[in-house]
């Protein structure tokens, strides 16, 4: 039905999903205005764009019922999130820039592999 996620986010997702965005102190829901400069928001909005017009194809008459069960409602606890969620640090009047794992991490060392032994 719609060429592309943003699309679907334009004129299907922002105008049907509505929450109480009552982020105080990190607690409540959070939605950042500029969504799109969330690598994670985004895969995950397409990710569900995909799933959606899935359902929306399907011959089954319980797989919308199933998008939102499975696929709307899972992604939206984690989306939302005020305290763990990728927008945790914004909140519905400013984005702040947001900080990838990899920044938070520290380099596997050369020679250590998922497979054979650790040292520790």
């Amino acid at each position: 039905m719609y060429d592309d996620m943003n699309e679907w986010f334009e004129l299907w997702f922002s105008q049907t999903i509505t929450r109480r965005l009552t982020s105080v102190n990190g607690r409540g829901l959070v939605w950042c205005p500029q969504w799109w400069r969330h690598n994670e928001v985004v895969l995950r909005l397409d990710s569900l764009w995909r799933a959606w017009e899935g359902a929306r194809m399907s011959d089954d008459p319980s797989a919308m019922s199933g998008w939102w069960i499975y696929h709307a409602d899972s992604h939206l606890r984690v989306l939302l999130d005020s305290q763990a969620g990728p927008m945790f640090r914004c909140s519905k009047d400013e984005h702040v820039k947001p900080e990838a794992l990899a920044h938070q991490v520290v380099c596997v060392p050369p020679g250590w592999t998922s497979s054979g032994s650790r040292s520790r």
